[in-house]
C-alpha cells in the first residue's frame, strides 16, 4: 500500500517558488506529497478526483519519490519542477 507523507520544507519551498512564479492561476490549489512507492518515476502529477477535491478543497495533486529527489543536486532538482 502506497505511504504518502508531507514533503520537507525545502522541497515545499522549492515547489512554491515555482509554483508562484508560473502563469497557473491562484485560484488553483495543489497539494505536493512525498510517496517512496513511485518506482517507474520521480514524480507524478494528477488532477483531483471529486471525491478528493471535496474533501481536501484541493484541485491538483504532486506526488513526487522524496528519497530519490533528495539525492539530486539542486539543478536537478530544480529541472524536475
Amino acid at each position: 500500500m502506497a505511504k504518502f507523507e508531507e514533503v520537507y520544507e525545502d522541497t515545499l519551498a522549492l515547489f512554491n517558488k515555482h509554483i508562484e512564479s508560473s502563469s497557473i492561476p491562484r485560484s488553483i490549489r495543489i497539494k505536493i506529497l512525498s510517496n517512496e512507492g513511485l518506482k517507474d518515476s520521480m514524480g507524478k502529477v494528477s488532477k483531483a478526483q471529486d471525491i478528493i477535491k471535496f474533501m481536501t478543497n484541493y484541485d491538483i495533486i504532486i506526488l513526487i519519490n522524496e528519497p530519490i529527489f533528495d539525492q539530486l543536486d539542486e539543478k536537478q532538482k530544480e529541472y524536475i519542477v
